[in-house]
């Protein structure tokens, strides 16, 4: 397993991979606990699972192993209860016989998502074409949205979350070494990277919005190597704010569904 990590200025941070679903709870119980909130929840392999906790207070909803019609219904209810979504991955199971051709389509499948308490309009699309997506981010750019999340899926539609903003950029995926020429040409530009997420493994897509700071990231990393980087951009005060499994998403079963991170006495969605 091979990791994507983006580092940014933070005064704390925590992250894991490799946990199973039972010990990501725990530690999301703990951190939250000590002032820390979800940011990122990823699947890694099966039931694996990777996260990253940054300062904040208040829940962090999430769900694993959601269909594409359970995402989007618990996504509405989230957004009534004061939760805005602040990142999301999609996993392709193989459900019976179901050809190479069919594996990308929206409906086949399972998301993870994380919600941050918050307000303001969020628009999300999937299943878009690329001419699509140039559509809709003109449109939702002249409403004062910018792009926060770019995802691929496997059939090459693509899928974004637009949120109040202005003056950010994205790319489509790219090979790394295209990725990181765009990269410094979006930071010298004022620009920082936010968001980063890979197709296959091999290409890398990205999200930046203007920014100071020292940001930086690292792919084709295992676990040791990430641990290794992240000793030496903790010394430079820079913590770990996403962590991106970099794989081909296809399970050979459906992964399970669950949620947790509300309130306690919140009603579940419907």
């Amino acid at each position: 397993m091979a990791f994507m990590a983006i580092w940014r200025p933070e005064s704390n941070g925590d992250w894991k991979t490799d946990m199973t679903l039972a010990e990501f709870k725990a530690r999301d119980v703990a951190n939250r606990a000590a002032g820390l909130a979800l940011v990122c929840l990823r699947h890694q392999l099966t039931e694996l699972f990777a996260a990253v906790w940054l300062p904040g207070t208040g829940h962090a909803p999430w769900v694993v192993g959601f269909s594409h019609t359970a995402f989007l219904a618990h996504n509405a209810d989230m957004v009534k209860k004061g939760f805005r979504l602040v990142d999301l991955q999609m996993v392709n199971p193989i459900i019976g016989v179901i050809t190479d051709g069919d594996i990308g389509d929206i409906q086949h499948s399972r998301f993870t998502a994380t919600w941050r308490s918050g307000s303001g309009a969020q628009e999300f699309r999937d299943s878009m074409t690329h001419q699509q997506l140039l559509d809709h981010d003109a449109t939702f750019r002249g409403q004062g949205l910018e792009l926060l999340c770019l995802r691929t899926q496997n059939d090459g539609n693509r899928v974004g979350l637009w949120r109040p903003g202005s003056g950010g950029k994205w790319t489509s995926p790219q090979y790394p070494q295209d990725f990181k020429a765009t990269d410094a040409t979006h930071t010298s530009n004022g620009l920082r990277l936010i968001d980063a997420d890979t197709l296959d493994g091999s290409k890398i897509c990205g999200v930046w919005h203007p920014g100071t700071g020292s940001v930086e990231w690292g792919d084709e990393m295992s676990t040791s190597q990430l641990h290794t980087s992240d000793a030496v951009q903790r010394k430079a005060n820079l913590r770990i704010v996403k962590i991106i499994p970099m794989w081909d998403p296809v399970f050979p079963f459906p992964p399970t569904a669950e949620s947790g991170g509300l309130p306690p006495g919140t009603p579940p969605s419907p």
